[in-house]
């Protein structure tokens, strides 16, 4: 397939130079528009908040209906993924499964729309760099892989996530233990010695904690291998700005696959990790169980918006890889295929230092 197959001509989202009328993009470099063709730029207006606006989550079906749109949608028959797109970005490949199997659709529909984001700082050239430093530090990879690695493949894309913030109220039992030491006689070969045994006393603690949680982050993404979302999300939530569709000319977004009651789901596991953690240091003593806790959460409140990933798979001896770079600081997470020689070379050293050792160990 060419990439003609996945162009959509209309107007509303094609940004003319104003020197020369041909198609802008957005340039992270410069945080503004680039005429590929004459070399002009734009800047692109931000508009910054004291404090992002959130919804209360008993009210999200209201505000979900009031966003119904028609979008320009790329949609992967190979893993189900969908993406929008501006009116003229070129898509060949599936960011999240690398397949080329990709149709285009328009398609209206209710969704709550992202009213923030966070624009891409970090170009192609410099995402493919990143990529290369950090492979090269995994010494397991193959040497072919290092050298002939290419980022043909790497796409921008805008993930959506969704954050949630909530005032609990917890009644918990936990059992606080505190060490304490006896003194006991022991005889090993002959020899009656007195050693120190640590013992462990157990209390039954119950309390209540009350606190409130602020931006919980949750992918609104279920099309990443594993966990290299929760890897890369270090984005710095403060440089969140108002939505504008020319930060996306040039790149695509993908449309979240994870609805906000789902999510929230996956949200209050994450403020149960956090919890768990207040709860301790609450009990304190030298060891920690939880038995039980109930919570309530209260005023729950929520935001949708974007944040800027390069993305891209690619192919070594038929298994698909994954790798993603933070499109805000430019880490890299990723999978990468282990050398079976490099392996092996570990091994034989790792048995013939164990055989130096023993010999050493055995003649003296």
């Amino acid at each position: 397939m060419s990439d003609e197959n996945f162009q959509i001509k209309e107007e509303s989202d094609i940004y003319p130079c104003s020197s020369c009328g041909a198609n802008m993009y957005y340039n992270p470099k410069t945080e503004g528009l680039y005429c590929d063709f004459c070399s002009s730029s734009e800047e692109i207006e931000k508009i910054v908040f004291e404090k992002v606006e959130e919804y209360r989550l008993d009210e999200y079906e209201e505000n979900e209906q009031k966003n119904i749109k028609e979008e320009r949608i790329i949609h992967c028959d190979n893993c189900g993924a969908e993406t929008t797109v501006s009116s003229d970005t070129k898509a060949v490949y599936c960011p999240f499964c690398g397949s080329s199997h990709i149709i285009k659709e328009n398609n209206k529909s209710a969704r709550i729309k992202p009213e923030t984001i966070i624009p891409f700082k970090i170009d192609r050239n410099s995402a493919k760099e990143n990529f290369k430093k950090w492979i090269k530090k995994k010494w397991l990879a193959p040497r072919k892989l290092k050298v002939e690695a290419e980022s043909e493949k790497l796409q921008g894309v805008y993930i959506p996530y969704w954050t949630y913030d909530s005032d609990t109220s917890t009644d918990y039992i936990a059992e606080r233990g505190t060490h304490y030491y006896v003194s006991r006689t022991v005889t090993r070969n002959g020899k009656t010695t007195t050693e120190r045994e640590r013992r462990t006393s157990w209390k039954t603690v119950r309390g209540h904690l009350d606190k409130y949680y602020d931006d919980i982050m949750v992918p609104a993404s279920n099309k990443h291998q594993s966990n290299l979302l929760d890897k890369i999300d270090n984005f710095n939530l403060e440089n969140l700005i108002k939505y504008n569709p020319k930060f996306l000319s040039g790149f695509m977004a993908e449309r979240y696959s994870v609805n906000l009651q789902d999510a929230w789901i996956e949200g209050q596991e994450r403020i149960d990790q956090i919890m768990y953690s207040d709860i301790r240091r609450e009990v304190g003593g030298d060891e920690f169980r939880l038995t039980s806790k109930n919570t309530i959460h209260k005023d729950v409140l929520y935001k949708h918006f974007l944040v800027p990933l390069w993305i891209s798979n690619y192919m070594y001896r038929g298994k698909l890889f994954q790798y993603v770079i933070n499109g805000e600081n430019g880490r890299v997470e990723g999978y990468y295929p282990k050398s079976y020689f490099k392996i092996a070379g570990l091994v034989i050293l790792a048995l013939g230092l164990g055989y130096l050792a023993y010999r050493y160990i055995s003649q003296n």
